[in-house]
């Protein structure tokens, strides 16, 4: 069972503009899906803090790779753009 609560101003003017795009019929719709978003978030947050904690292990433990010189350090970054470019690509965002 919900309690009704007042929201701020602030927060009663996004969730009126995102009931005006007719998206959501009610407050409730709106507010659950801003949870929903939230939660989403904070799995992704985690899951990269996860590996980034994974990789500053790997490279505690030894694992590294090697750059001969700066035209290696180039590619290596350019590789890592295009890749996220890719990732973003297939993987939009809400």
């Amino acid at each position: 069972m919900s309690t009704p609560m007042q929201l701020p101003s602030e927060l009663q003017e996004l969730v009126d503009q995102e009931l005006a795009t007719g998206r959501y019929s009610s407050s409730e719709e709106v507010l659950i899906a801003a949870v929903e978003l939230l939660r989403e978030q904070d799995r992704r947050y985690d899951a990269f803090r996860a590996e980034v904690l994974a990789r500053l292990k790997a490279l505690d433990e030894g694992g590294a790779i090697e750059l001969e010189n700066e035209s290696a350090l180039s590619g290596f970054f350019d590789d890592i753009s295009n890749r996220g470019q890719i990732r973003c690509a297939t993987h939009p965002t809400r």
